[in-house]
């Protein structure tokens, strides 16, 4: 038991060290791609030299004291929905903690809602709301029910340049049912995504 103590108290003191010693602003913004193939299903490294398993986007992280906002918007590319071509992109919005350790390493957690929305002629848009879409004069219901998602991040501050690398997975938790906390530990880890970012340093 005193072992333990004796750590938490060593965690305490060097997260409260990095905050003191941390710039007490942190913006960063970037490009991201995200390879979209779950972690369970990653077989080999063949895949990460094939382009069509990345999804690519821009990235923006806004670091205050410990607190992190991240938002990221991807194009997913092409897909069919009920026997229509449409464009797809996403989004993730997350708030949670960042910590900067030795100035040069930040890493942060956050959860928000994920979002993705369609469209066949860039005008008209459709979001998915679980494995359906609804017009987008939905757009109150689709957030209620959109899954809450977490996106661990680890950034490389390298002067001007930050490139930061993340794993987001989905929880089975929505706003609709806000009251089912239970939910957000509700997690396949084999069911998230890899990522990379690289980002500069405002």
């Amino acid at each position: 038991m005193k072992k333990k103590g004796l750590l938490v108290v060593f965690l305490v003191l060097v997260l409260l060290s990095s905050t003191l010693s941390a710039k007490a602003i942190g913006i960063n913004v970037g490009g991201t791609a995200l390879y979209n193939v779950k972690a369970g299903e990653i077989s080999g490294t063949s895949g990460f030299a094939d382009i069509k398993n990345y999804n690519f986007g821009a990235d923006v992280r806004v670091k205050l004291l410990v607190f992190n906002i991240t938002a990221m918007g991807l194009y997913n590319g092409k897909t069919t929905i009920e026997d229509v071509n449409m464009q797809e992109i996403s989004g993730l919005v997350t708030a949670g903690l960042a910590f900067d350790l030795v100035d040069t390493i930040r890493i942060g957690v956050g959860l928000g809602p994920r979002l993705r929305a369609l469209t066949s002629d860039w005008k008209t848009w459709k979001v998915m709301q679980g494995t359906e879409t609804v017009t987008a004069n939905n757009f109150q219901d689709v957030f209620l029910n959109a899954p809450m998602t977490y996106r661990a991040t680890v950034d490389f501050l390298l002067g001007g340049i930050a490139l930061g690398v993340s794993y987001q997975v989905d929880s089975t938790y929505t706003f609709k049912d806000w009251k089912n906390v239970k939910k957000l530990t509700d997690i396949d880890l084999t069911s998230g995504k890899f990522g990379a970012s690289v980002m500069f340093n405002i």
